[in-house]
């Protein structure tokens, strides 16, 4: 007897087997179909992850200048080379050992302020917002030793400008982080 469509229609084929051995081969199939519906599942959520991902570095691949580490610099010399700041009003830092883009984001800031007065009292509060603000716009990414980040006026007018909008309660909630940071006193 052949196995075809119309004879499992008329049970034929599957009057050869008992009802136990079709319902275990039934199971087993159900079984084997959740499991590939769950691996897809999985390889296309992953794959979103990590398409995603890319998208959220595109920032930190267009704005950061990447150079190639330099020899260590005499003590004196490297502490020189750490801030720049260039005529077209953008402050550029230098990644030393250790550090990620937040610790660039304090040092320009810090700079920032110095040549930039502000009309307000910014707080060390004002100061993480500030921070990580700057560090969430340039993208949030690790840095190579020696890697550069341009911080633009522009972009640190506007974190000032959304520092200054915080509430008491937010500006409250920060202090548990800024008391973690005693160099922000600055």
């Amino acid at each position: 007897m052949q196995l075809s469509i119309e004879s499992i229609l008329k049970n034929q084929w599957t009057g050869r087997f008992s009802k136990s051995t079709l319902l275990a081969v039934s199971v087993v199939g159900i079984i084997i179909a959740i499991i590939g519906i769950g691996s897809l599942g999985y390889i296309v959520f992953n794959s979103w992850q990590s398409f995603s991902g890319l998208i959220s570095k595109i920032p930190a691949i267009v704005s950061p200048i990447s150079e190639a580490p330099k020899e260590a610099a005499p003590a004196n010399e490297a502490a020189e080379q750490v801030s720049e700041k260039t005529e077209a009003k953008k402050y550029i830092e230098t990644a030393q050992k250790g550090e990620g883009i937040t610790h660039l984001a304090r040092r320009t800031l810090k700079s920032y302020l110095k040549d930039n007065p502000q009309s307000f009292n910014i707080t060390p509060e004002h100061k993480i917002y500030i921070e990580d603000y700057l560090a969430k716009k340039m993208g949030g990414t690790g840095l190579k030793l020696g890697e550069k980040l341009e911080f633009s006026d522009d972009l640190l007018k506007e974190a000032l400008q959304k520092s200054e909008t915080l509430t008491s309660r937010q500006l409250e909630n920060l202090t548990q982080y800024s008391q973690l940071v005693p160099s922000i006193n600055y």
